[in-house]
């Protein structure tokens, strides 16, 4: 992108955030101009207003691929802890007033509800764009088509919220965040298409209609449960009308044969947030600002007790008043919402247990229900975001926990690993790393049952997701030819998948082409700490990477090589490698210990060869000193030096150049 389109962005949202008075409405009828032409380049304008002047920087997680594993699970909290976890606790505050100008401007004349169906229409065309003649580079395009991903999450997480949630305000009341559906939300639902409409008139596939509508979904079903059912958000009601909609217009006729109403509603209404709590994340954060708030107070105090021996002049210590009373707020916050979120969590858990037999039409197990889930759920959804890509494992998890019967885990894992591996060669950078988080979060318990036998009897043994469909002589799979795998039989699997992510992996790092590579490095740099488990795979991993680190490859892909050659190497160290034989372990760890004593007996030669050095040097500086000495007494015996450098002043005139040059050797030698 051109410096002084990054330079633009910057200045409006930073000039909008200083001056909110200043009306920009104008700015956003541009950018939906030229959103409605299909152009997305200038998309970076509203990033900026949303991050900038609308204070919402911390919903950007653009590039995914270098979240951590705690920011990762602090997005499955509340919006605070999502702030605090992706800024690291250092919040910079935004102004509540352009924040809120901007929702108003958003609000006004239906224009953010217009702004995500363009944004969704756009990212839909930009790869098959050929605008100019000539097709834009792979990079370019999947960076746009990153980018308007981002930018319309980002949107549609600010739109129905107050600014308030994302920067507690020390004197604030709770009536605000407490309501059961906000006044921003019931604007957004009076603006926003119903979600038949996103899909037969705005020709948005169903995935991303779900995800439009999916915050007015739970706010309907909210309201619901409150006791109110009028209003604009009964639009968004999952009722029969509301079913009979959108139901015919799913790919296909036959997806209703093998998913049931209302587990295709149950996986799109529900998010990260309700799936999963992440307990650990909140008593951090907690845990961190008490203690902040706790040193701050210190002190404060300690530069209080010292003020009164300040010297007139001297600035006295800085007030860290409202930076405690925030930080204590945030505690406070986080705690609330850590139990809230809890009971939620728990709530959705024991629901989705009990209608858990409804779920799929069919008794037994289906490879054909497998394989729609797969397709209309799981990786359409995946590809949205890391929250997403994490839902989509703590749900099949789930499904595998409750034991809901006719679903096969193990079929399920069957068809995502070949799918996954499939895609390497196909996706963004982004989406790589959607990709590598659920791989993640998937490999994780598929590698446990591997090298935990004894986990594998607990959790597979008996349950229907233990249960396969024997394929017939044809090669044809036949519903309802069921046998129950066991644990020498999911060796076996494991290796097949192993060897599936492996090859794809491989094929990508020897690709000349550049998106194929950065896709691998991000994938294995994400599941590095669980995969390869198979020293084989491992080996060739090492060899293929030589050639990337060299000066040949582009600096980017250079050092992506050089860092995962670095984490390759300390997982193996750390045994991630399971099936490493123990000889070649110990043949691999007696070379290490050879090159350190190598490396050890090198320094203690460096050493030794400096220390004879110093020595040397030394020796040849005592030599001149008593060369020195013999010349100052020769001169003293013949008059030209006087014995006490003192009686040089006192005699007066010296003896030229050489009388000076003979006092600063005495300077330095005597």
């Amino acid at each position: 992108m051109a410096m002084w389109l990054q330079s633009m962005e910057s200045f409006i949202g930073a000039f909008y955030e200083r001056y909110p008075t200043v009306e920009f409405r104008g700015v956003i009828c541009y950018l939906m101009r030229r959103l409605r032409d299909g152009h997305v380049t200038e998309i970076g304008v509203l990033r900026s207003l949303l991050k900038t002047t609308g204070g919402w920087s911390f919903a950007d997680y653009s590039p995914a691929a270098s979240l951590s594993a705690a920011q990762l699970e602090g997005r499955a909290g509340s919006t605070l802890l999502q702030r605090e976890t992706m800024t690291f606790g250092v919040v910079d505050k935004f102004n509540i007033v352009s924040s809120r100008k901007l929702r108003a401007v958003l609000q006004n004349e239906d224009m953010g509800a217009a702004l995500l169906v363009l944004l969704a229409q756009a990212r839909s065309r930009i790869v098959f764009d050929d605008a100019g003649g000539r097709p834009k580079p792979v990079k370019l395009l999947g960076s746009l088509f990153d980018t308007t991903q981002v930018v319309m999450t980002m949107l549609l997480d600010f739109l129905p919220r107050s600014s308030g949630l994302a920067q507690p305000a020390t004197n604030a009341g709770k009536g605000e965040v407490e309501k059961i559906c906000s006044d921003e939300i019931i604007k957004f639902a009076t603006s926003m298409p119903k979600l038949a409409d996103l899909v037969e008139t705005y020709g948005i596939d169903m995935a991303t209609a779900w995800m439009l509508c999916r915050p007015l979904v739970r706010a309907a079903e909210r309201q619901g449960t409150g006791g109110s059912g009028a209003g604009p958000l009964q639009a968004f009601s999952m009722t029969d009308e509301t079913r009979n909609a959108y139901k015919p217009l799913v790919h296909s006729v036959a997806t209703w044969s093998d998913l049931s109403l209302e587990f295709f509603e149950t996986f799109y209404t529900h998010t990260l947030y309700d799936l999963f709590y992440p307990e650990s994340i909140y008593n951090a954060e907690i845990f961190r600002a008490n203690k902040e708030a706790e040193r701050l107070t210190q002190r404060q105090n300690q530069g209080g007790a010292q003020l009164s021996s300040l010297r007139p002049g001297v600035a006295p210590p800085p007030n860290h008043d409202e930076e405690i009373a925030r930080l204590k707020k945030v505690a406070e916050t986080l705690s609330s919402k850590s139990l809230k979120q809890k009971k939620r969590v728990e709530a959705v858990h024991l629901k989705m247990k009990e209608v858990a037999a409804t779920f799929f039409p069919k008794e037994h197990v289906s490879v054909s229900a497998v394989n729609t889930f797969l397709s209309l759920c799981v990786f359409p959804r995946c590809m949205q975001g890391p929250d997403d890509a994490m839902y989509c494992a703590h749900f099949v998890a789930l499904l595998h926990k409750g034991e809901t019967p006719g679903f096969s885990t193990l079929h399920y894992l069957d068809e995502l690993i070949s799918v996954l591996s499939g895609s390497f060669f196909g996706v963004t950078e982004g989406e790589a790393a959607n990709l590598s988080i659920l791989l993640l979060e998937t490999w994780k318990f598929v590698s446990r049952w591997r090298y935990d036998e004894k986990a594998f009897e607990v959790e597979v043994v008996g349950k229907p997701g233990s249960y396969m469909v024997d394929p017939v002589s044809d090669g044809t799979t036949a519903e309802g030819n069921l046998f129950p795998v066991t644990f020498e039989q999911y060796k076996a699997l494991f290796v097949k998948w192993h060897t599936s992510i492996g090859a794809a992996a491989l094929g990508c790092l020897k690709s000349k082409e550049y998106i194929h590579t950065r896709a691998a490095f991000i994938v294995l740099s994400r599941i590095v700490e669980v995969f390869p488990t198979r020293p084989n795979l491992g080996n060739k991993l090492f060899e293929v990477l030589e050639p990337l680190k060299s000066e040949k490859a582009l600096p980017d892909i250079r050092s992506a090589a050089q860092a995962y050659f670095m984490q390759l190497t300390k997982a193996r160290a750390d045994g991630v490698w399971k099936e490493e034989d123990a000889a070649v372990v110990q043949a691999r760890l007696k070379v290490e210990e050879e090159a350190r004593e190598r490396r050890k007996r090198k320094a203690e030669e460096l050493f030794d060869d400096l220390k004879a050095d110093g020595e040397k040097l030394a020796l040849e500086l005592e030599v001149d000193d008593q060369r020195a000495r013999d010349r100052f007494g020769d001169r003293d015996r013949r008059g030209g030096r006087p014995s006490d450098p003192r009686d040089f002043n006192r005699r007066g005139q010296g003896q030229g150049e050489g009388r000076r040059v003979s006092t600063h050797i005495i300077l330095i030698f005597d």
